[in-house]
């Protein structure tokens, strides 16, 4: 078959390394357009699959067999639609993500819609996909006119196996449903693994008690108790793991709770039933991820300024900011070596975490990290969207003038950057000060090593407040004309 994955995660990793070992024919499709995707796997035996597979071919989509979306719940619905006028009207659209509610979203596209649910556990390592445990992947028709596309069920199981089909899927979503309502929220509450659920029996049957009500009245049969038992069962099945919501809520990226308990919160208000637990554990995920501390995107490339990287770390870090530091280098290596040889280590590749929700994207100097920096389509991507998002961009030595100008990011904002590269800025948005905030844009920009300081302070300035940016700089000795914020 000649099958499209749209969503290259974990998931979609692991999916695409099953189907190219079968002999399919495959492609990924990425948010951001590359012309390949890297898929590097270890299986459950030890064995690892490292290949660059083909990505974002709008013919090979346009002659698809199967588009496989393993993308989170939240991002499906708009990527889906952004494909659709692409694929073939009778090309089967394949959705494997957790919780329920995409298919309402996705009601008029014309497709046949299929829904998955899966048991499959596959985690990143860094620039690695683990795949932890075999599993069972339940596929069935979304809607009463979808049709019977059992077949593709013979074939996924000869790709990775299990694989069943139903002709009622909604029972077997409903029964996945009951274990990500508590699973997931609990875990992202408390910040544990999911064993450490086995000590809240009580809070377990709650919540279980709730949405066995809200199943019945959708017109499926269960009890309470026979959700209970299957939850004890994954979480005993899956005790050393991190959720997947836990993961979202470390990672400062959003969560799939709208799609878990809220889902079941929209139907619940439908059929006029409480669910007063379900209901405080999305408030408490909807509220720890808003109350998190600020949090900084610090990009790094091989070449880039270390002492303005590393003074911005320091001081955002002093100031009670959390950083990320992200490698955007070519081959995704976490070890950057930087203008004067010194080495950093990275958080994260930036593929990683680009969806994140970060209060600002941080670009060091050094030309040729700037250079790298200008041509990553993905990093390049993530700078356009803090901007178009409201959220700040702080650039700072040749960042300005090597990043920012070239892909006319902020065609109207004002600027300052390294001075031999006046000359690439516009006249008209050029000012020749140690740093430059454009509140217009929210766009941040500083000279160069020498003011990486005064950089610093005001990214803190701007994020924690003026009286939290002279705390910091009370702890410094600094050089006459640098703003302490308390004068």
């Amino acid at each position: 078959m000649k099958i499209t994955v749209l969503g290259c995660g974990a998931l979609g990793q692991l999916w695409l390394t099953a189907l190219c070992k079968q002999g399919h024919e495959v492609q990924g499709w990425l948010r951001v357009p590359q012309p390949y995707c890297s898929v590097n796997l270890v299986e459950t035996d030890g064995s690892i699959f490292n290949e660059s597979l083909t990505a974002n071919d709008p013919d090979f989509l346009a002659t698809s067999d199967l588009l496989l979306v393993t993308l989170k719940a939240w991002q499906v619905s708009d990527a889906v639609k952004s494909l659709a006028s692409t694929l073939p009207v009778t090309t089967p659209i394949l959705l494997i993500h957790n919780g329920m509610g995409t298919i309402e979203e996705l009601k008029n596209i014309q497709q046949p819609l299929l829904m998955g649910t899966t048991t499959h556990a596959a985690r990143r390592d860094g620039n690695v996909i683990i795949h932890v445990a075999n599993g069972i992947t339940h596929i069935g028709p979304a809607r009463q006119q979808d049709g019977d596309y059992s077949y593709l069920a013979d074939i996924l199981q000869t790709v990775l196996p299990d694989v069943a089909w139903h002709n009622n899927i909604r029972a077997e979503l409903w029964r996945k449903l009951a274990v990500n309502c508590v699973i997931n929220p609990l875990t992202a509450i408390w910040n544990c693994p999911n064993g450490e659920l086995r000590h809240h029996p009580q809070e377990i049957m709650q919540i279980c008690e709730e949405v066995a009500a809200v199943i019945e009245r959708e017109g499926h049969h269960t009890s309470a108790e026979d959700l209970r038992d299957y939850v004890m069962q994954v979480i005993d099945a899956t005790a050393e793991n991190i959720s997947s919501m836990l993961q979202d809520i470390r990672a400062l990226r959003h969560t799939e709770i709208d799609y878990i308990n809220g889902f079941l919160l929209r139907r619940a208000r439908a059929h006029g039933i409480a669910v007063p637990e379900n209901t405080r554990l999305f408030e408490m995920v909807k509220e720890r991820r808003v109350n998190m501390s600020v949090s900084a995107l610090v990009c790094l490339a091989p070449g880039s300024e270390e002492t303005e990287a590393v003074t911005t770390i320091d001081l955002l870090v002093r100031g009670g900011i959390k950083v990320t530091t992200v490698s955007v280098a070519s081959d995704g290596n976490l070890a950057i070596t930087c203008s004067r040889g010194v080495k950093l280590l990275a958080d994260a590749p930036l593929v990683e975490v680009a969806d994140g929700e970060y209060d600002v994207i941080v670009l060091p100097g050094g030309i040729k990290g700037a250079e790298c920096f200008r041509d990553s389509t993905l990093l390049v991507e993530t700078v356009k969207q803090f901007h178009r998002s409201g959220r700040i961009v702080a650039a700072i030595c040749a960042a300005p003038a090597t990043v920012l100008v070239p892909h006319d990011i902020f065609p109207i904002g004002n600027m300052t950057g390294f001075p031999t590269l006046k000359d690439k800025i516009p006249a008209e948005q050029w000012q020749d000060k140690r740093v430059v905030w454009d509140a217009r844009v929210k766009l941040l920009t500083s000279q160069g090593l020498g003011t990486a300081i005064d950089f610093g302070l005001k990214i803190i300035d701007l994020l924690v407040g003026r009286e939290k940016a002279h705390e910091v700089a009370s702890q410094l000795v600094m050089a006459a004309g640098i703003y302490n914020y308390y004068e």
